[in-house]
């Protein structure tokens, strides 16, 4: 890994230096740091060269664990901050841990005509073997992406033959900036996309306002319904009649559908008017650097934002978010509008400013109750001409909801698995419903069609059985929630699902030991009195990476943890000071099982936990850099003369879980809470955080209470 990144970021730092040298400096530069866990993820934007050296070079290189990062979430990213028409690099060793944003990753691509080109390093550098046939696999979504999108996919067997394209690939890139400089500007060619205006239906004389501003090249109108081009005025902003013959328009005619080009149209507000009785579809298209895409949300309890899953809730208060690409400088945006497939406003929502970098967005809270079409933007530019900017976005409501359960972990090869659904009725009427649930690898072994009636208000959950039969494959399983009456899908989730032959880590209380019961109440200091218990973590085809327990007095005996295949014999000694203690196995996906030991009778009932949570990874932080061309400045100011993306992967310590037996600080740290009385017997209770912790200066990976 150490070599692969060192050659990257040698080659990105080179290229900063030498491009900033060039005639056509680079406006800003870009830094998008994607981690493991995602949620890291961070941006940083500088128009100082030296500080982009500075940070690419501070980036180092150490520490360890699983091999697959989530580098779909950080190309994600890339692309959202990226000019239309650019290519990024890719430079990685790792598989994709986040493969199911695929389609996502192939979306944005698309609809920003980005050309990915991924440079692939065998695998971990043949790090971790039973990793590498597990998640080798993955790399097969780098070359769907390429192949969706007209990218291209290059593997290389050495870091030099990776760094010796890393050279070609940005040096390529710097060559073709300094060569296109002056061509740029003599075209002064924007990189420009379709944007929509807005669609329209309209019947007899009725008018059409068509705002063009100043960010707008060229004007394509569609008037779908006439006989001829007669049965329609278009007018210019100062009032006057455009026709055939007008400077810069292009009329055509076929089967019903008048079409305007217009070229360079004036600024302003133009007009469109159906003097026919006949009801005409009208769509307006512009080529121009200013585009917006949508999504809607979720809102928590907390009142953050989150990606909805599904169709949404009729009534139910949604967050609409609106991205901006390349607003036109000083404009300002008033509103966000919801239309339906004929273009009339259904909801029209003060827009509220969400984030400036890495992305300008605007959100409006709403009820939805109807179908949506479409997302609209309105504002004013700089000369206080009014503009909209349309998306399509379908949003269908409805009045239930289905969610899956989080499955942790693989599908166990050969093991029958059970997918749990859970669906609700929203509304005031009883429904019939069915559940589809289906795979692409013929996994589904029962309840594949479910049918069921659910009462107004009432939950059910639904079982699925499901059986991977071949190891180190990915499964695709898609449920489908219909009316039985309509016929109509009301949700549909997508989940996919790898299949490992590997047996994640359980723990099970082998002797609890009876020392601590039957010494309660004799009057003996509880430090006197020595307790013994073991346990037994079973697993197979994984390793144990660490053993924790959640007292510092408490020590461990056990086998070596070099093994694929358990049982590990586990054995705990302490004294009777401590209420319970909880042992923690974690595998090397961070992956845990966890055993209490209850020493005392009350809560006896809890010796157990099984743990349902997801894998935590206490061993590294993986972070990724993403160094982004973009809009170069001076004289060209607006002016792209190309984006280029490169993904770096680069890694750095981060926190080790806490082992009991050097444990010091805790000790430390439990005594500023409360100094008991040393005469008087104490009982000390802690819990482990499960949560990963994020820091640059150790961290106390317990609470403690004394009583």
């Amino acid at each position: 890994m150490s070599d692969n990144i060192a050659k990257v970021i040698q080659g990105a730092a080179s290229f900063v230096d030498q491009i900033r040298q060039s005639k056509r400096i680079p406006e800003k530069y870009i830094l998008v740091t994607f981690s493991d866990p995602v949620d890291l993820e961070k941006s940083r934007v500088t128009n100082d060269a030296d500080e982009m050296i500075n940070w690419i070079n501070g980036l180092t290189v150490s520490g360890g664990g699983d091999c697959p990062e989530y580098s779909l979430s950080g190309l994600i990213t890339g692309a959202t901050l990226s000019n239309f028409n650019s290519t990024i690099y890719i430079y990685t060793d790792a598989p994709a841990k986040d493969e199911s944003r695929e389609t996502e990753v192939i979306e944005i691509l698309q609809r920003k005509t980005i050309t990915p080109k991924f440079r692939l390093r065998n695998e971990c550098g043949g790090r971790r073997k039973r990793e590498i046939g597990r998640y080798k696999r993955q790399s097969s979504v780098y070359d769907s992406i390429a192949q969706a999108t007209g990218g291209d996919v290059e593997r290389f067997s050495s870091s030099q033959d990776l760094a010796d394209k890393v050279q070609e690939d940005l040096m390529s890139e710097l060559s073709f900036i300094q060569s296109n400089s002056s061509q740029a500007i003599i075209q002064n060619n924007l990189p420009t996309s379709i944007s929509i205006i807005k669609w329209k239906s309209t019947h007899a004389d009725q008018l059409t306002n068509i705002e063009v501003d100043n960010s707008v090249d060229s004007l394509r109108i569609e008037i779908n319904g006439t006989s001829n081009s007669s049965e329609i005025h278009l007018r210019h902003p100062n009032g006057s009649l455009v026709d055939s013959g007008s400077r810069d328009v292009t009329l055509q005619y076929s089967d019903n559908l008048t079409i305007f080009l217009i070229e360079s149209p004036s600024k302003g507000l133009w007009t469109l008017e159906n003097i026919v009785s006949n009801p005409l579809k009208i769509n307006i298209t512009a080529n121009s650097s200013f585009d917006i895409s949508s999504s809607l949300r979720e809102i928590s309890s907390e009142g953050f934002f989150y990606p909805l899953n599904g169709n949404p809730v009729s009534g139910k208060e949604y967050v609409i978010v609106v991205l901006l690409e390349n607003l036109p400088a000083n404009s300002s945006i008033s509103s966000i509008v919801l239309v339906d497939e004929k273009g009339n406003a259904v909801t029209t929502t003060v827009a509220n400013l969400l984030s400036v970098t890495p992305n300008l967005q605007y959100f409006a809270k709403t009820k939805i109750f109807k179908q949506i079409a479409g997302v609209q933007i309105h504002g004013q530019d700089s000369t206080s001409q009014q503009f909209i900017r349309t998306c399509k976005h379908t949003i269908n409501p409805v009045d239930v909801t289905l969610k899956m359960k989080l499955f942790i972990g693989d599908l166990s090869l050969s093991n029958i698995e059970q997918l749990e659904y859970n669906i609700t009725n929203h509304g005031g009427n009883n429904r019939s419903l069915t559940l589809d649930v289906s795979d692409d690898k013929g996994y589904i072994v029962d309840n594949r069609s479910i049918h069921f009636h659910i009462s107004p208000g009432e939950s059910e959950n639904k079982l699925v059985f499901i059986r991977g039969t071949q190891p180190s494959t990915i499964v695709t399983v898609t449920a489908s929630l219909k009316d039985e009456e309509t016929h109509i899908v009301l949700q549909k989730l997508t989940q996919k699902l790898t299949v490992s032959s590997a047996i994640r880590p359980t723990c099970n209380l082998t002797s609890l030991g009876d020392t601590c019961q039957n010494q309660r109440g004799n009057g003996s200091n509880c430090f006197d009195i020595p307790w013994q218990g073991s346990a037994q973590v079973n697993f197979s085809g994984i390793r144990i990476a660490s053993l924790d327990v959640s007292s510092s007095s408490v020590n461990l005996t056990h086998g070596p943890l070099w093994s694929f295949y358990g049982p590990l014999d586990v054995t705990l000694q302490g004294d009777c000071c401590t209420r319970s203690i909880v042992l923690t196995a974690t595998d090397n996906d961070g992956f845990i099982a966890q055993c209490r030991f209850q020493l005392f009778p009350e809560d006896s009932s809890n010796n157990i936990i099984t743990d349902s949570s997801e894998p935590i990874d206490e061993k590294e932080t993986v972070l990724n850099l993403t160094v982004l061309g973009a809009a170069i400045g001076g004289g060209l100011a607006g002016i792209v003369i190309l984006t280029t993306g490169v993904l770096l992967k680069i890694r750095h310590s981060s926190l080790k879980s806490l082992k009991v037996k050097d444990d010091t600080d805790i000790q430390i740290e439990i005594s500023r809470v409360e100094k008991p009385d040393e005469n008087k017997t104490a009982h000390f209770e802690a819990f482990m955080l499960r949560e990963p912790i994020v820091s640059s200066a150790p961290a106390e990976s317990f609470f403690g209470r004394v009583h």
